[in-house]
């Protein structure tokens, strides 16, 4: 399966070309995790949500490719890994507009609340802890930093 140029390929799609060929992350979406080496698969794709985690070694947790290719390849940032991304699937083209740039500092927000989420989402272990969680989302609106202080407070930091 080739990638498709001129677009970011999707987590099942990158998992698949540049991880392992054999797998596919909408049918099996526990695996060993790439990231560590172990014999237990604890890596797992939460196709629903759209991210990625590992329940093991390394802890590791994305909300999208960009932050696979960085742990992957080893890069240090998130713009060294999309402009990496973006050259290998001749995708270069960079917002322009400050409309185009507002949506980008959005997305980014984005990423960054839906993987505090994913966080206490694998954090959430007991029953008191989901009706915690439970109470959490219901709120309208829910921010990252909420999350985080969940996070915190199971972790025993608060």
């Amino acid at each position: 399966m080739a990638l498709q140029l001129g677009r970011l390929p999707t987590v099942p799609e990158y998992y698949k070309e540049y991880i392992n060929r054999s797998v596919n992350l909408i049918d099996e979406p526990k695996q060993c995790c790439p990231f560590h080496k172990e014999n237990t698969p604890s890596f797992s794709y939460m196709r629903e949500k759209g991210v990625w985690s590992c329940f093991g070694a390394c802890h590791c947790i994305g909300a999208d490719v960009i932050e696979m290719h960085r742990r992957h390849f080893k890069l240090s940032t998130r713009d060294e890994a999309e402009t990496s991304l973006r050259k290998i699937c001749r995708c270069t083209k960079k917002p322009g507009t400050r409309l185009e740039q507002q949506r980008v500092i959005v997305n980014e927000g984005e990423v960054e609340y839906r993987q505090a989420r994913a966080l206490a989402h694998m954090l959430a272990n007991t029953p008191e802890r989901w009706v915690e969680l439970d109470y959490l989302e219901s709120k309208t609106p829910n921010e990252t930093w909420e999350f985080e202080n969940l996070v915190n407070k199971w972790k025993g930091g608060v």
